[in-house]
């Protein structure tokens, strides 16, 4: 009889565990509301006119924003030099403001260096510092079609 108890007390208590937990992952784990409103935006990137496939486009807010601070939209250029920026996944765009654009151009989707955290740059790092870069767009509400970026 006691053992019976003893075992209606754990499941009761396992109970309640099981229920704290799902709250806790539903409500302390922030999920999408915290996300900044994104955009559609793509672009074309090229060097001399040459598509820059491979090319790792990163954009850098130049507002003081401390919520457009803590994101990085970014994209990977395809083999025609088209991408699609993306700032939480692949594709969904940008949030709204004006920004520097970096650039870094590896000679593979995936390129491996002697130095861990280097990778090798075509472009030898001159469109590499975003407040140097010389290049900028604007993100605007609903579809954004950028200006083509050609670099010399």
């Amino acid at each position: 009889m006691q053992a019976t108890r003893e075992r209606g007390r754990w499941a009761a208590g396992g109970r309640w565990v099981c229920a704290a937990l799902v709250a806790v992952a539903l409500i302390g784990c922030g999920g999408k509301k915290d996300f900044l409103k994104t955009y559609p935006a793509k672009g074309t990137v090229t060097f001399r006119g040459k598509p820059m496939q491979y090319a790792r486009i990163t954009l850098y807010t130049t507002a003081g924003d401390a919520d457009l601070k803590k994101v990085l939209p970014r994209a990977q250029a395809q083999a025609d030099g088209t991408f699609v920026l993306g700032t939480y996944k692949y594709s969904d765009g940008a949030p709204p403001g004006e920004y520097n654009v970096v650039i870094t151009w590896p000679n593979g989707p995936e390129e491996k260096s002697e130095s861990p955290g280097y990778v090798a740059d075509q472009l030898k790092g001159r469109y590499a510092d975003a407040a140097k870069s010389g290049i900028t767009v604007t993100i605007t509400e609903g579809d954004n079609a950028l200006e083509p970026i050609d670099l010399k």
